[in-house]
């Protein structure tokens, strides 16, 4: 059955102060499936959550201080299942 992931909405805050420019991101990922049943999503869901805190980001810009996990949520819409993941990322401009 078809999986996939889709890159959801992100909300962006500045959290500059007197020593250099940054931001708190905050981003979904939505993990799709067609699947009966939420098992093949939710195990998907927590390998793109591993892979996500595990390895280190780069960027061309800036760096990654923190990543972490905030919350998720599972719901089903017809036949397909919708796990959406949500992870907040602290971003430091100035390295």
């Amino acid at each position: 059955a078809p999986l996939y992931l889709v890159l959801g909405p992100e909300r962006v805050r500045d959290a500059s102060d007197n020593t250099g420019a940054a931001a708190s991101h905050d981003f979904a990922i939505n993990v799709m499936s067609d699947q009966a049943g939420f098992l093949g999503a939710k195990e998907a869901a927590a390998a793109v959550s591993d892979a996500l805190l595990a390895a280190p980001l780069e960027m061309t810009r800036g760096r990654v201080v923190t990543l972490s996990f905030q919350r998720a949520r599972a719901r089903k819409s017809g036949a397909a299942r919708e796990i959406e993941i949500w992870f907040r990322a602290f971003v430091d401009d100035a390295a």
